[in-house]
C-alpha cells in the first residue's frame, strides 16, 4: 500500500510538471519583482564573535582578569572553554545574526564594540566571555545575489496560476456535487482494500466544508 501511494505521488508530480512545461521567468520579470519587494531581500545585521564558556562566574572572572593582563585569547579558549565544538578555534562562532544564540548572549554581544571583551555573561549553558571581532550592518542584497530565489518564487506562482486555470476549466466543464456529510468517511490509502494488522488501518481524514458546484453536463 505504501509503495502504491508513493508511486501515485511520483506520477502526480510528473503530471504536474508536464502541465507546467514551458513556464519560465524573464529577466525583466525578475528585476521588476526585486524592485517592488526589496524589503524581502534585506540581509540582517551580523557580528563575528568568539566566546569562552565555563561553568562558574568565578572561573569566568579569573579568565577575564588574565585577558586584561594581556593573555592570549585563543590559548585561554583552548585551555578553559567547555564548548568543545569551537574551543580549538579560539571559541570562534563566525558571523551570527540575532536569534542564533540565546537572548542573554545576544543582548551583550550585539552591543559590544569591535575588539572589546565582555564581562561574564550568564546563560542556561554557563558563563560566557564574549569577544567582538567584526560587525556587518544590515544591507540590501543585490539582484545578482538573490536571482535564483526570485526566479523560484515567481516560477512557483506561475505554476500555481496555471493549475488554478486548469481547475477552473474542469469546474466549468463538470458540475460536481460534494457530499460533505460523507467526507469524514474518506480514508487515506490506495488500491483495493486488503487485510491489515489490527490498528494499522487507514485513518479518517478531517476536512472542513467548503462551497462547491455540482453535476456533469448531459
Amino acid at each position: 500500500k505504501k509503495i502504491d501511494s508513493y508511486v501515485e505521488r511520483i506520477l502526480y508530480s510528473e503530471y504536474l510538471k508536464t502541465l507546467t512545461e514551458g513556464i519560465s521567468v524573464t529577466d525583466a520579470e525578475a528585476a521588476a519583482y526585486y524592485e517592488e519587494h526589496k524589503n524581502e531581500f534585506m540581509a540582517p545585521e551580523k557580528i563575528k564573535v568568539k566566546h569562552i564558556l565555563v561553568k562558574t562566574e568565578e572561573e569566568a572572572a579569573n579568565i577575564k582578569a588574565e585577558l586584561d593582563k594581556g593573555a592570549d585569547w585563543d590559548e585561554l579558549a583552548k585551555k578553559y572553554s567547555t564548548d568543545k565544538n569551537n574551543a580549538a578555534r579560539g571559541g570562534d562562532l563566525g558571523y551570527i545574526s540575532r536569534g542564533r544564540m540565546v537572548k542573554e548572549f545576544d543582548e551583550v554581544a550585539f552591543n559590544l564594540e569591535v575588539g572589546k571583551i565582555s564581562s561574564p555573561v550568564k546563560t542556561q549553558f554557563g558563563y560566557h566571555l564574549i569577544k567582538m571581532e567584526d560587525k556587518k550592518a544590515a544591507e540590501l542584497q543585490t539582484l545578482e545575489q538573490v536571482d535564483k530565489q526570485v526566479r523560484n518564487k515567481l516560477l512557483g506562482a506561475k505554476r500555481e496560476q496555471k493549475m488554478e486555470e486548469m481547475r477552473k476549466g474542469l469546474q466549468d466543464k463538470y458540475h460536481v456535487v460534494v457530499n460533505w456529510d460523507k467526507i469524514d468517511e474518506i480514508k487515506i490509502g490506495s488500491g483495493a482494500p486488503g487485510a491489515m494488522p489490527p490498528g494499522q488501518g487507514a485513518m479518517p481524514v478531517k476536512m472542513e466544508p467548503q462551497p462547491r458546484v455540482v453535476k456533469p453536463e448531459p
